[in-house]
């Protein structure tokens, strides 16, 4: 989808939290893969399934994500071919579906997943670097754990650093939103436009 990567994972994507087993137990037997865990479980409200949807196919299409296995039971709310084939058409990335229904057993999809995920390592493998400009990078940053220094130490290190990136044409993208509690004057002198510095004072009160 024309964005650039860091990496070149592959991603093992259960499609409810029913299947984070089944997903953890292929990553420990093949190398160079990531488990995406997560609680999404098969009983949701309609937004939450909304969110969930859109969540589950972002992560395979991450520009970090090189390709992806996706597993199901095969009852789930969104079937592992419906997850994977919106990755797949939205990014041309390779992507590998399994579910216990067609395996038969826990054991069975275990092995078929450990085959599909080390094809899908040894592809990954043979794809080479490219050098690409600062501005494809889109860097997300978080506050990590806040201590008396965290506001006038790192997070004012960490805002110089992103700077530099945003000078050279990369995103940075921040949460936590109630730390920006006495910040508004700096923000809104960044802020492209009035547009922009609105809705961030409407965001703060």
């Amino acid at each position: 989808d024309k964005k650039v990567g860091t990496r070149n994972f592959v991603a093992i994507i259960p499609v409810s939290e029913c299947a984070n087993h089944l997903a953890y137990e292929i990553s420990r037997q093949v190398n160079n893969v990531i488990p995406l865990l997560h609680n999404y479980p098969c009983s949701r409200t309609k937004t939450d399934d909304i969110i969930a949807y859109r969540t589950l196919i972002g992560w395979g299409l991450n520009p970090n994500i090189a390709a992806a296995l996706i597993i199901g039971l095969g009852c789930d709310k969104f079937s592992a071919e419906t997850i994977g084939k919106e990755i797949h058409k939205k990014s041309g990335k390779p992507v590998e579906i399994i579910t216990i229904e067609k395996s038969s057993n826990f054991s069975n999809t275990v092995k078929d997943g450990m085959i599909k995920a080390t094809e899908l390592v040894q592809y990954v493998s043979e794809q080479k670097r490219e050098p690409f400009g600062i501005d494809n990078l889109i860097i997300g940053i978080k506050c990590g754990g806040s201590s008396s220094l965290s506001g006038p130490l790192s997070n004012a290190i960490i805002g110089n650093v992103m700077d530099m990136f945003i000078d050279e044409g990369a995103t940075v993208i921040f949460s936590e939103t109630v730390e920006l509690v006495g910040c508004e004057a700096k923000l809104i002198n960044k802020a492209g436009n009035s547009c922009v510095s609105n809705k961030l004072l409407e965001i703060i009160k």
